[in-house]
């Protein structure tokens, strides 16, 4: 069996350093072949260097994409990979996994047969994070049993059967490009096509949050977005009568569990309003989404 590990990288080398160095201490799985697929999609390659200072501990091959955005360096990733690859797993470069996170995915799947195994992405915060911050929970993920079956899946931490990317066509849409989401977008669509998503709650990826992101300010605009991403996903795959008819109640239902969390403010202080905030900019990106509004957090900067 051969898995090739995609990672995209756009001007993160110390990043991609870090990645690199837990990627050394790994656990293969015996029978297992792998490669490590670096794309950079920065102008300046700046994850060149890098790669060359690894070569020697990983089966590190070295790509360059020159269009901007994430879905093309993901695009090429796939592209990319070697035609033997049976699987391709993908993890971003502001990320660590431990050392059973491949043998975790590729059990799983093992196990249940699924074209799609994906697992949790960790927050590890910034060491100077407040502590009303961290104790909020408002950059935990949701986690789930493993072995169950899940809707979609994000390209933080997923390990996908070839045939997949074969079959489901075009894979990251440049629509959302600037926006985020496109992984949610092919996931979302693998599934409708009948291929099934499994996850592993033991594959843990961890994502190195740096403290420019450890505000309330970036959590507030991060949730707007993703409301906005979810709008346009259901008006592309549902249609845009069943985004009228779903959205609204969806909106209101964030709006309802976001009062609920502000009135506990008396006992979580900061935590409550936070996690309120959150649920009010997810609904506002919803509803502003039904309209066409998407916030360009992934903008490139020219």
């Amino acid at each position: 069996m051969h898995t090739t590990i995609c990672i995209i990288t756009c001007g993160r080398p110390d990043g991609l350093a870090r990645l690199f160095d837990s990627l050394v201490a790994l656990e293969i799985p015996a029978g297992v072949d792998h490669e490590v697929l670096v794309v950079d999609n920065h102008p300046d390659q700046l994850g060149r260097d890098v790669c060359g200072s690894y070569s020697d501990r990983l089966p590190i091959r070295y790509e360059v994409e020159p269009r901007r955005g994430i879905p093309p360096a993901r695009n090429a990733a796939i592209e990319k990979s070697s035609p033997e690859t049976d699987f391709i797993a993908f993890v971003d470069d502001d990320e660590t996994v431990d050392p059973g996170w491949l043998a975790s995915l590729l059990a799983v799947q093992e196990q249940t047969g699924a074209d799609v195994v994906t697992g949790p992405a960790v927050p590890r915060l910034a060491e100077d994070t407040p502590a009303w911050l961290v104790a909020s929970g408002a950059f935990d993920l949701e986690r789930y049993e493993t072995g169950s079956d899940r809707p979609f899946a994000f390209t933080h931490n997923v390990l996908t059967r070839r045939t997949v990317f074969e079959q489901v066509q075009p894979n990251f849409d440049d629509r959302l490009i600037a926006t985020g989401g496109s992984d949610t977008h092919f996931y979302l669509r693998a599934r409708r096509a009948g291929f099934r998503i499994t996850w592993a709650d033991e594959a843990i990826a961890r994502e190195w949050v740096p403290a420019e992101r450890t505000s309330s300010r970036w959590l507030l605009k991060r949730a707007l977005r993703i409301g906005g991403t979810d709008a346009f996903l259901h008006r592309d795959l549902e249609g845009t009568g069943s985004a009228w008819m779903a959205l609204p109640w969806r909106a209101a239902r964030y709006v309802a569990r976001g009062v609920v969390r502000g009135l506990a403010f008396p006992a979580r202080g900061r935590a409550a309003f936070i996690r309120c905030g959150q649920d009010l900019a997810h609904a506002t990106g919803l509803v502003a989404g039904l309209f066409g509004y998407r916030y360009g957090e992934y903008r490139v900067k020219k």
